[in-house]
């Protein structure tokens, strides 16, 4: 690889980062809503789930490459593919981990 002048190298392809003007206010603002929504209701911790959700890539895709040492860009094929299928995982507030749902 040294004498075709090629080094392992990360692709340069990002994401833009969404940046949340007062937080931790909000963050407060929420967490006081939830609070007095279970006091006001009795709601119980087993009905209190947190969720979230993630894309799985059905042709899993490495972020490095093999390019010429210097190269300013740097472009993995197939790193933009948009095949993938949704993971959903969820957990009561009692600790319970609820199943996996898988959405293609």
């Amino acid at each position: 690889m040294n004498r075709m002048e090629l080094v392992k190298r990360k692709s340069t392809t990002s994401k833009k980062v969404l940046r949340v003007e007062n937080f931790e206010n909000e963050k407060s603002k929420l967490l006081n809503k939830i609070q007095n929504r279970v006091a006001e209701y009795g709601i119980p911790p087993f009905l209190i789930i947190n969720w979230d959700q993630t894309g799985l890539h059905i042709v899993p895709v490495s972020q490095w490459t093999m390019a010429k040492e210097g190269s300013k860009r740097v472009e993995i094929a197939g790193s933009e593919d948009k095949c993938q299928i949704t993971a959903t995982f969820a957990g009561a507030l009692d600790g319970t981990f609820l199943l996996c749902q898988l959405i293609y």
